[in-house]
């Protein structure tokens, strides 16, 4: 089992099969057969990736396909493995089993015993071909942060998990599952807990599915000859005929998008991915991952309650459960990680003007920054700029703090009283969506490189005071540090400006959908991609290898007349859908 890196891993699995409960055996085989599966697939493409000195596929039929790895470990044993784990034709244990077909004790064990013959097999013959020498693992995926969904962690409350055993979510008694579930998470087994209750999720979720879209032959189809019904089918607007998908009804917009946000968006953890795929680390799994996955199964579980037909929430924590549910807040979806950054700016220009101690003529500041002349009237600009748009976007007043000595209350006003109204659910499949694509992309790259000036214009006020400190400037870095503090603030509030604008737009999103939008199509992108080049330069002048805070300012100049000459048009047409063609000359 060592080559594949994971052998503290199956040891624990198979000892649970063959020490454990015999009661909870279905439950453990079922584990054992979850976790080897996606070890094996793991270490299989880094074995494919060691012969055939390229990427390993990512799909484990196309690996078990390879010319390399047929030629590497033989035909015999590749014909085996392809009997066993893929492709479709095969018993395919593999996708079986991770999409949640079965339900525990239902495949054979010796099926699922093969598995453990099968490693110390691949084993035997990487150490006759390889002598003293080893595969290299890939190192595994890096999940990002995730808010949890509840401070309520319902894997630690053995009377709440028994609220839910009577669930008609599946067709099976679930106690002994959850029982194991909670005894994984009590070892810290935190992978294999996940793995569980993926399994589960996506078994109860096809059991709604099919039953509230009235195809219920699906819920069972897990065959070669027609298309399995997994998480992209079931979590998609639409049927495979076009019509539209029921389970929103069902399962409500915000219960939905919790979902998504897990398994789905492409910046998220995309837990069941990297989970099934042997992509993450089995031993340093994310407890709040576990917490949250618990929590949605818990919550669809209490939905299907035998009690009643209806959605139950029973009394007590899960009254709290579904409360935290329904105001969970999108954190994966692009907008909603655009919208993050754009807080994120505001933060760092809060932070750059508590930095700055030194006024323009080197005095020591005390109180606000004393602003430069020549620098008001551009900042002064740019609150006219965000003055003109809230005209428009009246729900959202920032501009009576647009200035840099006042960035911490925007950045209160962000974090406290801000709510995008643009809703994220199933975007991606509406009509136009990709000139909302273009334009998020845009919109990405543009808060990108405000959060980059930024924080060139804070490191560098830090590194210059602390040279001046210890009396370690030179004249010439004294004159130039002279002219940052002039045009510091103008940085600044420029990129403040360009950040305020790209929560404008994020807001407005719908409105690219409108038919005055969608025929002024390319002067939206070639707006956004004028603002993404001006923010490039910006940037580069205020890099640490050009400090070019003048050569910046003129620029400055050049975005602020770009954005008065042509910003009103763009919000005329987004906030007030006038229909009227715009006439711009960019």
């Amino acid at each position: 089992m060592k080559w594949t890196g994971q052998e503290q891993t199956l040891q624990q699995v198979w000892l649970d099969v063959f020490e454990g409960d015999d009661e909870e055996r279905p439950v453990d085989e079922l584990t054992a057969l979850l976790v080897t599966c996606a070890i094996l697939e793991r270490g299989l493409g880094d074995v494919y990736v060691f012969t055939a000195k390229s990427q390993s596929p990512s799909m484990l039929k196309d690996i078990l396909s390879s010319k390399a790895l047929e030629e590497f470990l033989g035909s015999d044993v590749m014909k085996v493995l392809q009997l066993f784990l893929g492709p479709p034709s095969s018993l395919n244990l593999r996708n079986v089993a991770w999409h949640g077909f079965p339900y525990p004790g239902e495949i054979p064990f010796r099926c699922i015993l093969f598995l453990l013959v099968v490693i110390p097999s691949v084993g035997h013959i990487l150490q006759r071909k390889l002598g003293e020498g080893q595969i290299t693992h890939r190192e595994p995926v890096m999940f990002p942060h995730t808010r949890h969904i509840s401070e309520l962690k319902v894997l630690q409350d053995g009377d709440e998990i028994c609220q839910i055993w009577d669930t008609r979510l599946v067709s099976w008694d679930t106690h002994l599952f959850w029982n194991k579930v909670q005894k994984l998470f009590g070892k810290q087994r935190h992978s294999e807990c996940c793995a569980l209750l993926l399994y589960y999720l996506e078994q109860g979720l096809r059991a709604v599915y099919t039953s509230v879209n009235d195809c219920q032959s699906r819920l069972l189809t897990a065959e070669a000859t027609a298309l399995y019904t997994t998480l992209d089918e079931i979590l998609n607007p639409y049927l495979p005929n076009k019509s539209a998908n029921k389970i929103e009804r069902v399962l409500g917009h915000q219960f939905l998008e919790m979902i998504l946000d897990h398994v789905s968006y492409a910046k998220g953890p995309r837990v069941r991915d990297h989970l099934s795929h042997g992509e993450a680390s089995w031993q340093e799994f994310p407890g709040e991952l576990v917490d949250n996955i618990a929590t949605i199964c818990f919550v669809i579980s209490a939905m299907f309650h035998k009690q009643s037909a209806k959605s139950v929430v029973p009394d007590g924590k899960l009254c709290q459960l579904w409360s935290d549910v329904q105001s969970y807040k999108v954190q994966f979806h692009r907008i909603s990680i655009i919208e993050c950054q754009i807080c994120d700016v505001f933060k760092s220009l809060s932070d750059t003007e508590r930095a700055v101690t030194t006024n323009p003529d080197l005095t020591e500041r005390n109180g606000a920054l004393n602003i430069a002349e020549e620098a008001s009237s551009l900042i002064q600009r740019c609150k006219d700029l965000v003055l003109l748009v809230e005209r428009h976007w009246p729900d959202h007043k920032l501009a009576n703090c647009f200035d840099f000595n006042t960035f911490g209350k925007c950045c209160h006003i962000l974090e406290t009283d801000f709510c995008l109204k643009t809703k994220t659910l199933f975007r991606e499949c509406k009509e136009h969506a990709n000139m909302e694509s273009e334009v998020l992309s845009h919109l990405d790259h543009v808060v990108e490189e405000c959060l980059v000036v930024v924080q060139n214009v804070q490191a560098f006020v830090c590194s210059r005071q602390q040279q001046m400190q210890a009396k370690l400037l030179r004249s010439r870095q004294r004159e130039n540090y002279r002219k940052f503090l002039i045009w510091c603030p103008t940085f600044c509030v420029c990129a403040a400006t360009c950040s305020y604008l790209c929560l404008w737009q994020l807001d407005t999103l719908d409105s690219l959908h409108t038919e005055p939008a969608v025929k002024e199509k390319k002067h939206f992108l070639r707006f956004w991609k004028t603002v993404l080049q001006f923010c490039e330069n910006l940037r580069v002048y205020s890099s640490p290898d050009r400090n070019k805070w003048v050569e910046g300012a003129d620029l400055i100049t050049q975005i602020i007349d770009f954005l008065k000459a042509n910003i009103q048009p763009i919000v005329l047409c987004l906030c007030d859908d006038v229909a009227n063609k715009l006439s711009w000359y960019l």
